[in-house]
């Protein structure tokens, strides 16, 4: 093996390892683009009560999860 195989063969083993996170940012931009555009198409439809509602019952689960835990 010469010196030139060996570089590109390291320089292919180093894109695989960049491979997964070049991938994963068009995507996640893509799916939090259409997300934001869903929630902001359903706001406009149905009002803000759903999301008022969906956060007071998440923060009351949360709260009393972490409470039993609590030493302060």
């Amino acid at each position: 093996m010469n010196i030139v195989h060996a570089a590109l063969l390291g320089a292919l083993q180093g894109f695989s390892k960049v491979l997964p996170m070049l991938a994963g940012i068009p995507v996640s931009a893509v799916t939090g683009y259409l997300g934001g555009a869903f929630l902001l198409q359903f706001v406009r439809q149905r009002g803000m009560s759903a999301f008022v509602w969906y956060r007071v019952i998440t923060g009351g689960v949360v709260i009393a999860a972490i409470m039993p835990g609590f030493k302060g």
